[in-house]
């Protein structure tokens, strides 16, 4: 899957509030969304988020 730049900055402003759990459309916006909050700690329910959905996607 290609993904555009628009699709990356809609991600951003969808995601950026770390107190706030995160809904994902796809693996790559999971991944995207964990890559861009993997250094803000336990607290960041984004990357809690995104990282339960790409578990939760290999386990299929």
């Amino acid at each position: 899957m290609s993904i555009s730049l628009a699709d990356t900055e809609q991600w951003r402003r969808m995601h950026r509030n770390c107190a706030v759990d995160g809904s994902f459309r796809s693996l790559e916006q999971a991944r995207f969304v964990a890559n861009v909050h993997c250094g803000h700690g336990p607290g960041c329910k984004q990357y809690l988020s995104a990282s339960a959905y790409i578990f939760g996607s290999s386990e299929d």
